[in-house]
């Protein structure tokens, strides 16, 4: 057996890909270390932007490079998602959430774009938009900030309908044709 973690070229390929994002982008901008630069460090909402918009550039510029490389196609490598696509499209989703530049990389930006129109992909946004308003619901009932939008114990139906706008504006901000909820 070859040295390494695999002798697969296009596995390795993934790999290559997935531990830049997971390694070099992710740890340094997840909500933990955002939190603690505002609430720890006190930084400003400025200067918090310039520290995830830096690490974002020198992590996708290395994608960029590795997509460039491996002259990749719709997707990561090969021609489908792989574990690589995974990676990147919440990365991608919360640099454009934080308002960074993304258009030097326009091979990320067309792995983002063909992972997002697949109903997986939309599956798991939604998914993530549920689980955040979920968060949110729960944070403003226990801190008596505002009234629960839907009673305890509502059904699915219920909590769905009290969420449509919410996910109406989801569908159409991201673009998604339909959507089964």
């Amino acid at each position: 057996m070859r040295a390494g973690v695999t002798a697969d070229p296009a596995r390795s390929r993934i790999l290559e890909i997935v531990y830049v994002i997971a390694c070099d982008i992710h740890p340094v901008n997840n909500l933990r270390v955002l939190r603690y630069l505002s609430e720890e460090l006190k930084v400003s909402e400025e200067e918090k932007k310039r520290w995830y918009a830096h690490w974002i550039q020198q992590g996708f510029s290395a994608v960029e490079q590795l997509l460039r490389h491996a002259k990749s196609g719709a997707f990561c490598v090969g021609d489908a998602p792989t574990l690589a696509d995974c990676c990147l499209v919440p990365q991608w989703a919360n640099a454009l959430r934080m308002g960074c530049d993304l258009s030097h990389y326009p091979r990320c930006q067309a792995v983002y774009d063909a992972c997002t129109r697949l109903p997986a992909f939309i599956a798991a946004a939604l998914f993530a938009a549920a689980v955040t308003a979920g968060k949110v619901v729960r944070e403003c009932r226990r801190s008596g900030a505002a009234a629960a939008p839907v009673a305890p114990g509502a059904s699915q139906e219920e909590v769905f309908a009290a969420y449509r706008e919410d996910i109406d504006r989801l569908v159409a901000q991201h673009g998604f044709k339909s959507v089964d909820v």
